[in-house]
């Protein structure tokens, strides 16, 4: 029996965690889609989300990059999934297989782009939420 449990990052970063707590291991997929539509929370509000800039996405190693560019406007995300066995530009899939009374776990971070350069996530994998910057 596998019981999944979700560690809110609070914003950019998720904590995924799997236990396993049967007698055997377990075997198991977990697939993440990615979507952005990098619209302006006033569009949003007033319902005339209308996309008139580029969209782009490409993926390298386990890293996702989602982009949007209207003229010298340009906004972006980093999506980076740790030990990911497959990374496309719209998806990252986990092939697990957790351990008899054991634990498998990942964290998934998102990193804005603003203008060209990253925003530092303020909740870095590795450390615990509590103890971030």
């Amino acid at each position: 029996m596998l019981s999944v449990r979700r560690h809110v990052g609070r914003g950019l970063r998720e904590d995924l965690e799997l236990r396993n707590f049967g007698p055997e291991p377990e075997s198991c997929a977990i697939e993440i889609d990615l979507r952005a539509d990098f619209a302006d929370v006033f569009e949003v509000k007033e319902g005339r989300v209308v996309k008139r800039g580029r969209l782009t996405r490409s993926a390298e190693g386990t890293r996702v990059s989602l982009g949007y560019r209207r003229g010298e406007f340009r906004r972006g995300t980093h999506i980076e999934a740790e030990g990911a066995t497959l990374v496309t530009e719209d998806r990252i899939r986990f092939e697990v297989v957790v351990p008899a009374r054991g634990a498998w776990a990942t964290t998934v971070t998102v990193t804005p782009v603003i203008d060209g350069a990253e925003v530092v996530p303020r909740y870095r994998p590795g450390l615990e939420v509590e103890h971030s910057t």
